[in-house]
């Protein structure tokens, strides 16, 4: 709940980063779905000085885009922690991604 609290009233500017790293990283990749993770943000020079590394002491980062039926990516979903991971599988991300897809239930309407 504290951690809930403090990311609506604190300011993140540099926090996007992470969302346009994600769009960049997966443009032209071949892990379908295509993701971009990074297992400990605080030991990664590009992320280290993130508001969120400093202040909130997240560290796990994984994002995959989300993209509209003609495949333009319009956005990104991911998820956040406190503790490092181990990376993820591929085939972890695949199953995951298909069964919460956001665009996957907007298009079932």
């Amino acid at each position: 709940m504290l951690l809930t609290h403090r990311m609506q009233n604190a300011s993140h500017p540099k926090t996007g980063i992470l969302c346009a790293e994600t769009i960049r990283a997966i443009i032209g990749s071949e892990k379908q779905p295509a993701y971009f993770e990074i297992c400990n943000l605080a030991a990664d020079d590009r992320f280290a000085q993130l508001n969120i590394v400093e202040d909130l002491h997240l560290v796990y980062y994984c994002g995959v885009p989300i993209r509209t039926s003609n495949n333009i990516v319009i956005g990104t979903v991911f998820i956040l922690d406190d503790k490092v991971r181990e990376p993820l599988s591929l085939q972890h991300v695949t199953c995951e991604y298909k069964r919460r897809s956001p665009l996957s239930f907007q298009q079932e309407r």
